[in-house]
């Protein structure tokens, strides 16, 4: 048996591939760039976006770049739930100051991530340093599942 395809049989077949190859593509992972050294939390990066609203918009996969600047945290630690690079402009350059408050940055469980180029600073962890709980990682606590 024979099939044949008439122009329209043609048509539907080319657009339906078509729809499952762009259904199928992966995101593009993004570069956010911060542009302000304040601690805000407007839950975007439409006008300005800070450390903290970077890391709330970002994707998996996605990469946060911020330039030379002492970043100083006022509203606590930033929790990290997606997989994402954070890269700064040099360790002696880009700080990123826990303000004698809170940890710099806290994982969630088994969340992969990369940190470079910075210096994390004057991070806080409260309780007993004795143990290794919650109060153990003055600039970052990792968890893992």
């Amino acid at each position: 048996m024979q099939l044949k395809l008439g122009t329209r049989g043609l048509l539907a077949a080319a657009l339906a591939v078509t729809a499952l190859g762009l259904a199928a593509a992966p995101a593009q992972a993004a570069t956010v760039v911060v542009n302000t050294t304040a601690d805000q939390n407007l839950g975007d990066c439409s006008v300005t976006c800070s450390l903290r609203d970077a890391v709330a918009t970002a994707n998996p996969g996605d990469t946060i770049a911020i330039p030379a600047g002492h970043y100083v945290l006022t509203l606590g630690v930033i929790g990290i739930v997606t997989d994402l690079t954070i890269s700064g402009a040099g360790a002696r350059t880009t700080v990123l100051d826990g303000n004698h408050m809170s940890r710099v940055f806290q994982f969630g469980d088994g969340t992969p991530a990369t940190i470079s180029d910075v210096a994390l600073v004057n991070g806080l962890a409260e309780g007993d340093p004795r143990s290794f709980d919650d109060s153990a990682g003055g600039a970052i606590l990792g968890k893992s599942a």
